[in-house]
């Protein structure tokens, strides 16, 4: 071989030489700066190597690091996880993957996940090439997750144990309504039975005991025995109503469709004929009718139409309107008079028994008609209420399954 042939070989090898350097170096710079961890250990467990990203994660110089034990830098309570893994991983030379927390130089840890395999290296002999990559981020979104889904299912079996517990709350007082009502049911029958009988007679007494002393009965004795003869009427009344009141609750009701305009003008007709009045004007809007039980519903406009009727009654001139209208999102029917009113403040007692708003000795009746009328609302799924002035009249609106 000449001298030429030499140099061409050298500047040969020259070339493979620096092409082995700059691959050398790329790889060291991809093994170094790469983002996980790689680790070397040997079955003894010490560290035989490691790129820089390991030793960062460690927060520790990596010449530091060589020849030091593994474990040493796994948190105490997760080593025997790392020991079974190992021991596991040289026995059977099948890859293993596992959680644990790594201590850092400054005491502080985290959670990592380690990826481990076995090689047979040419220096070194058989070890275990270990991925590290940090998952504290991940864990922490797992923790917060968990708390979340914790919370929830605490606030759901809390929720559902008030629901149980609601529930049956709600089934003891059914019964102990059902109860109630059915108590209050034999209360009116005995109301009705027993007391229905005695003012019957006295009724009948009081009658015959007039017819019988004729003319030659004295003012003061006609005048008391007309008061005690009005005094039963009314209180006959007032057990009719009472009965109706407790009544409706427990009353299946039917459904059709009922002229409510009709009504109102019969029963308009019927109070002029009994009772006229000189000056009276009616505004009753034709063909409203509503979907409901047709006895419920005529007592219902019987008891607001007499109401109108009754309060009108000092009047010079009768206004009464009957009609439908909106207001917010409700189509109501109404009711309306010119009459006495009453005060907004006191609208609460409208539909109470017996919360009278004006003199019972101006204006007859037995305190439970708009009672009455609220229970038959109320069973119709409906809703009422009244608008009024003091001497400017009222307006009572209802609706009728709404």
């Amino acid at each position: 071989m000449n001298q030429n042939e030499l140099e061409i070989q050298n500047e040969e090898l020259r070339k493979i030489s620096k092409t082995l350097e700059i691959s050398e170096s790329r790889y060291h710079n991809l093994y170094d700066l790469a983002p996980v961890g790689y680790f070397t250990i040997d079955i003894d467990g010490r560290i035989l190597e490691m790129n820089l990203t390991g030793a960062k994660l460690f927060g520790i110089e990596r010449s530091v690091l060589i020849n030091q034990q593994f474990t040493s830098y796994i948190l105490k309570d997760d080593q025997d996880i790392y020991y079974l893994h190992n021991k596991n991983l040289f026995n059977t030379c099948l890859p293993a993957t596992y959680e644990v927390r790594i201590v850092k130089k400054n005491g502080e840890s985290f959670w990592s996940i380690l990826q481990c395999i076995i090689a047979n290296d040419m220096v070194m002999g058989k070890v275990c090439r270990i991925v590290m990559s940090n998952i504290a981020a991940q864990r922490q979104l797992d923790d917060d997750k968990f708390a979340r889904d914790e919370s929830y299912r605490i606030f759901r079996e809390n929720a559902e144990e008030e629901l149980r517990t609601l529930n049956c709350a709600l089934e003891k007082r059914a019964i102990e309504l059902e109860l109630t009502n059915q108590e209050l049911e034999a209360f009116s029958y005995s109301v009705s039975h027993d007391l229905r009988n005695p003012l019957n007679a006295i009724t009948t007494n009081i009658e015959v005991l007039t017819l019988e002393l004729g003319d030659s009965i004295g003012t003061d004795v006609k005048t008391a025995l007309d008061y005690i003869l009005q005094s039963a009427h009314r209180m006959a009344r007032v057990i009719s109503d009472l009965m109706t009141l407790s009544g409706i609750s427990s009353l299946n009701i039917t459904s059709e469709r009922v002229n409510l305009s009709d009504i109102v003008n019969a029963l308009l007709s019927e109070l002029q004929t009994g009772n006229p009045r000189s000056s009276i004007s009616l505004s009753i809007t034709a063909g409203l009718t509503a979907e409901g039980d047709p006895g419920l519903l005529r007592q219902l406009i019987i008891n607001l139409v007499r109401n109108a009727w009754k309060f009108t009654a000092l009047n010079e001139d009768t206004h009464i309107e009957f009609g439908r209208t909106k207001k917010g999102d409700l189509d109501c029917f109404y009711i309306k008079d010119n009459g006495i009113g009453f005060d907004m403040k006191d609208k609460e007692k409208l539909f109470k028994p017996f919360k009278r708003l004006h003199s019972s000795a101006d204006y007859k009746g037995s305190g439970i008609g708009l009672a009455i009328v609220k229970r038959i609302v109320d069973k119709h799924n409906g809703v009422i209420w009244g608008e009024s002035e003091i001497g400017n009249g009222a307006t009572f609106f209802f609706t009728i399954n709404k």
